[in-house]
């Protein structure tokens, strides 16, 4: 048995359609419809430089971490 997972919409008269891959010989298949009933919304897309002058990176970000960091605190 193989598994392949599908998007489909739901139309409104409560029906989904299905084009499988023309790959698939199988006379018969069982269907499996997972849904959610408050789907999250369309996230908004980003765009280049939307976050500008909101994030801030310290002077040392590149410089080599202290012993104690690797070692731990040595009593």
């Amino acid at each position: 048995m193989y598994a392949i997972e599908l998007n489909a919409i739901i139309n409104n008269n409560h029906e989904i359609y299905l084009k499988l891959p023309d790959t698939i010989h199988a006379k018969t298949a069982k269907v499996i419809v997972m849904y959610e009933e408050n789907p999250q919304p369309i996230a908004q897309k980003r765009r280049f430089g939307q976050f500008r002058d909101n994030i801030k990176i310290a002077k040392d970000f590149d410089d080599e971490l202290p012993l104690e960091f690797w070692l731990g605190h040595q009593s």
